[in-house]
């Protein structure tokens, strides 16, 4: 059983971190997920990179083109400039004449220059297809939607526009903005969750992030993962055993002739491997006792995956620890603060 039975519980889970720390695995993972729990899940890139699609071994797709990944899961590709294009075909009722629109160079000048309009017609479209019906039924198309938001230093701006619209903007701009908006900051249908790994500059953005979702956008904050944790270090027996083979390899060569010399390298080879990993533990567990202190038990420890990139593989794996959390992740400092 998933210790957190309600994490896929929402209508829309908006995931967002800095670059480089797995938002987006994380993203297709929590999407996999709900799939494989038979929910209709559409997993949706924000104006990022297209790249979930290769995750699950698909080519990347178009925007605002529904690709299919699996049993229950489909992605979709937001893009600001084609959610405008596509605003203008409903409203004109012309495709050919909107294609005719978008060339000339006042739209493109009006396209620089309107502030946020991109970002709101992007954020908009998350409105839209929350709304999406079965056909003939009151039934939601999608009993859960994944947003897998650009990096942090941008998703602020896109979440800001709908709440900055629905108080400055007038009519129907307006009444529209305001629907987002709600979407938004509705705690009964939507999380917002962040990712970050046990590094400084990550858990420096991870800790902003959550205070300009929490105090400035008034979004309804679900998780805080905390990605690539390695396991703690040996201890015990295991520690003890470590330490006296490390104190004899200090002592210098221990063994005479070409073969016991090819082994000595082995051994300091891994030494050098085993201190690494007791340094770099060392350090994330300072940066998750950071962390813990202002997100206490929304922490979600993830393991390190060593393969070269994201993957079924790793969704897989990652699933698995959410699923079923491994408690040794926490070391002795987080377990004793009840973590």
């Amino acid at each position: 059983m998933m210790k957190d039975p309600g994490l896929l519980d929402k209508r829309l889970l908006i995931v967002s971190g800095k670059g480089g720390v797995g938002k987006s695995v994380v993203a297709a993972t929590l999407a996999w997920m709900a799939a494989n729990r038979g929910k209709r899940t559409l997993l949706v890139e924000l104006d990022t990179v297209a790249s979930v699609s290769r995750m699950f071994g698909k080519p990347e797709g178009d925007a605002y083109r529904e690709r299919k990944l699996g049993t229950n899961l489909s992605c979709f590709y937001v893009e600001g400039k084609a959610g405008l294009e596509e605003y203008l075909q409903l409203v004109l009722k012309s495709r050919a004449f909107v294609r005719r629109i978008v060339r000339t160079p006042i739209y493109q000048y009006f396209l620089n220059v309107a502030p946020g309009l991109k970002e709101l017609m992007a954020v908009g479209k998350l409105w839209d297809l929350e709304q999406k019906r079965l056909p003939g039924t009151e039934m939601p198309l999608y009993d859960l939607i994944v947003v897998d938001t650009p990096a942090t230093g941008h998703v602020v701006s896109y979440l800001q526009m709908p709440m900055t619209a629905a108080e400055t903007a007038k009519g129907f701009v307006r009444r529209e903005a305001r629907k987002v908006a709600d979407l938004l900051q509705d705690p009964l249908r939507t999380a917002f969750h962040i990712v970050t790994t046990p590094a400084e500059m990550p858990v420096n953005e991870a800790i902003d992030l959550y205070e300009k979702a929490r105090s400035g956008l008034h979004l309804p904050i679900g998780r805080l993962f905390v990605n690539q944790v390695y396991p703690p270090f040996f201890q015990g027996k295991d520690g003890e055993s470590y330490r006296r083979w490390r104190s004899e390899m200090e002592k210098g060569p221990r063994r005479d002739g070409s073969k016991q010399d090819e082994w000595e390298r082995r051994e300091r080879a891994l030494l050098a491997c085993a201190e690494s990993w007791e340094k770099t533990r060392s350090v994330q567990e300072a940066y998750m006792g950071r962390l813990f202190n202002v997100f206490g038990d929304r922490m979600a420890l993830l393991p390190f995956v060593a393969v070269p990139q994201a993957s079924l593989d790793m969704i897989r794996t990652l699933a698995e620890s959410i699923e079923e959390p491994d408690p040794s992740l926490k070391g002795k400092a987080l377990a004793s603060s009840g973590s």
